[in-house]
């Protein structure tokens, strides 16, 4: 850094996603352009499907085949209609039964990591379920549904009468 000669032979840095989304992988690379001042960053990030079914390397020893594995179970779970933890705990028992992810799944980071995961999943849920609540009302208030229609809607997604007065407010303008 403070040496006088150019650095020619740093490693080049290589990015990775790992996807493991719903929606078809519409692309495999992906690049980022940064410019600030004089310096222009160039990244060039690679996006890994990661989908059990799309793995190549499915053996029980590759930690990725394992997550995928993992995950392909709770969704399915997930899909069928079970709770996020009875996902979780089916998902555990099919890799434990499986072989995947053996001397990690049952340590304390693995299930801390995936209940934080639960968590923030159930609460983008919630948040969307009342934020989905909240526009069908305000459509119900500016449809002129009656009054004890709308009160039991909000009563239904435990919307607060304060929230349910600001919902009429600001339908009514």
């Amino acid at each position: 850094m403070y040496s006088e000669h150019k650095i020619t032979d740093l490693p080049t840095a290589e990015f990775y996603v790992a996807y493991n989304g719903a929606k078809p992988l519409k692309e495999d690379i992906s690049e980022f352009y940064k410019k600030s001042t004089n310096i222009l960053i160039k990244a060039t990030v690679n996006i890994v499907n990661i989908h059990f079914d799309n793995l190549q390397d499915t053996k029980t020893d590759n930690a990725l085949a394992g997550y995928s594995f993992f995950y392909k179970v709770f969704d399915e779970c997930r899909q069928a209609g079970l709770s996020a933890d009875d996902s979780f705990n089916q998902a555990k028992q099919e890799c434990i039964s499986h072989g995947y992810l053996m001397g990690f799944i049952d340590r304390e980071e693995f299930v801390m990591l995936y209940k934080d995961i639960l968590d923030y999943d159930t609460q983008l849920k919630e948040e969307g379920k009342i934020e989905g609540a909240e526009k069908t009302i305000s459509v119900a208030i500016r449809s002129k549904a009656p009054f004890s229609l709308i009160e039991a809607m909000a009563k239904e997604a435990k919307i607060s009468k304060k929230r349910l007065d600001e919902l009429m407010t600001h339908a009514a303008v």
